[in-house]
């Protein structure tokens, strides 16, 4: 295989001209990229809906208290609490 383009959204190293700018685009961002990457694969899309339902009970966060993000963890909570009793 042979690269003839730059990746969408990376930013040619000659166009870097700060340590920080490098650290950032170099180290930083490939870093997160593979973070995102990895969580995508090892969790299911409803357990990432959870997880972005926490944001959502941030006070400073621009959608505190969203009901389309919190939703998925009501639901989740409802068929817990119904799971746990059941089995009792």
């Amino acid at each position: 295989m042979i690269v003839t383009e730059q990746a969408a959204g990376h930013t040619p190293a000659s166009a870097v001209n700060t340590l920080d700018a490098y650290l950032s685009v170099e180290i930083c961002n490939p870093v997160i990229d593979k973070a995102v990457s990895e969580l995508k694969h090892r969790f299911s899309d409803e357990n990432r809906e959870i997880f972005l339902a926490v944001s959502a009970l941030m006070p400073g966060m621009p959608k505190f208290l969203d009901m389309d993000l919190l939703m998925p963890m009501a639901h989740n909570i409802t068929d817990q609490t119904r799971k746990i009793s059941e089995w009792k």
